[in-house]
């Protein structure tokens, strides 16, 4: 089942969290509280269910799949779910990310075709990724709003 947590004031930027431990639920309504809406599933296999059948909201895609590496709820890894990610055209301009709690190789997530390698439980880090992501997809506007609005409050200045 995809879990969906709305996004409080979204910033635009849809993320979809794909981790086989259940207790990863956390961070899409991490980022929800954050202004991006945000998608769960423990299962690899769903989530490309769901990317087949276009998308989570009707007919909106994701801009980024966090995948954990170490996915295995249905009998594939993180690995073979981005690859099978990579062979859904309507999934072209999903971002697969590989989201893990150890280093991996700059050389290995290019092979398996993720765009980005991020380190569990760097809240920054991701913000800052997402933040770019934004720019990218949105123009340097919509980040900059991003930073004034969300940065203070998550330091505890607003």
């Amino acid at each position: 089942m995809i879990i969906h947590a709305p996004a409080a004031g979204s910033l635009g930027l849809r993320v979809l969290v794909v981790d086989g431990n259940p207790a990863q639920i956390v961070v899409p309504y991490y980022l929800a509280k954050r202004g991006y809406e945000s998608f769960f599933s423990t299962s690899g296999e769903e989530a490309l269910n769901a990317l087949m059948e276009g998308g989570f909201l009707p007919n909106e895609m994701p801009h980024v799949a966090l995948i954990d590496y170490h996915l295995n709820h249905d009998g594939i890894n993180g690995a073979e779910t981005i690859r099978r990610m990579r062979q859904i055209e309507r999934a072209k301009d999903v971002w697969p990310v590989l989201h893990t709690h150890e280093d991996i190789p700059e050389k290995e997530w290019r092979r398996i075709g993720a765009k980005a390698h991020l380190i569990k439980g760097n809240d920054n880090l991701l913000l800052n990724f997402l933040t770019c992501r934004r720019m990218e997809l949105f123009g340097y506007d919509t980040a900059r709003i991003d930073a004034e609005e969300y940065v203070p409050a998550i330091q505890g200045g607003g």
